[in-house]
């Protein structure tokens, strides 16, 4: 029997004749457990193959443009990028409570996180 939920979310949307169905429960924040049913087009690629293919895309992108437009312009998303994988703690990416690394992530993603800006706006370092 479930005593406390600290979380629990239902979205879906409607993309080019698929529809997707995204649920989220958690237990306290310590028993997160997601699970997502691909389309069957993108159930044979490969992680690297589905970040960037776009029937995939075309949905968080939808979602991103219906956020922004309930967010003040300085709150809004600009650019985003899917990884390929899971940020992880045996990855060294997160810490144990699950907080992004963002040194670590940064420097592994770096010429992702380069492409997402203009070469004007970037700092190389």
């Amino acid at each position: 029997m479930i005593r406390s939920m600290t979380g629990f979310g239902v979205a879906s949307t409607q993309v080019s004749g698929a529809r997707y169905v995204v649920e989220i429960r958690s237990l306290n924040s310590k028993y997160f457990k997601a699970q997502i049913r691909l389309p069957e087009e993108l159930q044979g690629l490969s992680p690297e193959e589905r970040a960037v293919h776009p029937r995939l895309l075309e949905p968080i992108e939808k979602a991103v443009k219906e956020v922004n437009r309930l967010l003040a312009d300085h709150e809004r998303i600009r650019r985003w990028k899917l990884l390929p994988r899971e940020l992880t703690l045996e990855a060294g990416e997160v810490t144990p409570t699950l907080k992004i690394k963002r040194r670590v992530v940064l420097e592994r993603y770096k010429e992702l996180v380069a492409s997402m800006y203009l070469k004007s706006q970037r700092v190389e370092g």
